[in-house]
């Protein structure tokens, strides 16, 4: 009965861990993939823009390039990239002032995004902890349902050896038993012939201690014979001399 509510109590805890890693994935992939887009504008707005704009990049048609590939990612509009991607191409010193504007219009663009994502992650990070928090006690009890269990299958399998050992000796000691049925069979009939045996030697001794009785009453009356026939003779003497 224990190592089945253990059972129980260990499946049930792994439902729960399952239950709750899958609420975390879910929940967390909306803050994931704000994070990774916030990361990525990020990396690309502090190094290939401002590299590009302030003429320092080494690599201008590569960085300009993933800029706007970033920034299509992101959905920004169309023509404000159209009119960014020369404007970046240009050496600072060459460009004019609608060159600034745009860049001016397309760093306001990343900036608020940037800004959306990061409330975003802020306003989320409370129900990511939270989800968190379910995972680490659904683990915690599932840690202690799984060591519960292992110990009942312990406690069962070391009852079961014992059960077994058990069985054994009650095997080997019927074994014994029935070996030794015949000759206990063999002494009871030995027995009870000695039984007769002695009974038999019983009335035979009974038997001669009265015949034992008897002869001694037997040999006491001899000897008053020769005393009556001193008299006797004693008498026919002392006739005799009369």
């Amino acid at each position: 009965a224990a190592l089945n509510e253990a059972a129980g109590e260990d499946a049930a805890a792994k439902t729960g861990m399952e239950d709750a890693k899958a609420e975390q994935k879910t929940g967390d992939a909306g803050y994931v993939e704000a994070a990774g887009k916030k990361s990525t504008l990020e990396a690309m707005f502090t190094n290939e823009y401002e590299t590009v704009k302030q003429g320092t990049s080494s690599t201008v048609k590569k960085s300009v390039q993933a800029v706007v590939r970033i920034c299509k990612q992101f959905g920004f509009e169309p023509q404000l990239l159209v009119s960014a991607e020369p404007a970046l191409s240009k050496p600072p010193d060459e460009r004019g002032s609608f060159d600034n504007l745009v860049l001016q219009q397309l760093e306001d663009q990343i900036k608020s995004v940037l800004q959306q994502l990061g409330e975003t992650l802020s306003n989320g990070e409370a129900d990511k902890a939270a989800r968190a928090g379910k995972v680490e006690s659904a683990a915690a009890r599932l840690a202690s349902a799984v060591e519960r269990f292992q110990a009942c299958k312990v406690e069962v399998a070391t009852t079961s050896s014992a059960v077994k050992e058990a069985e054994a000796q009650c095997m080997a000691a019927k074994k014994k038993l029935r070996e030794f049925g015949p000759q206990l069979e063999l002494a009871t009939s030995e027995l009870e012939a000695a039984n007769v045996d002695l009974k038999d030697c019983e009335a035979v001794l009974a038997s001669f201690r009265v015949l034992q009785g008897r002869t001694s009453v037997m040999e006491v009356a001899p000897i008053a014979e020769p005393a009556a026939a001193v008299e006797l003779e004693g008498e026919a003497g002392a006739v005799a001399a009369e």
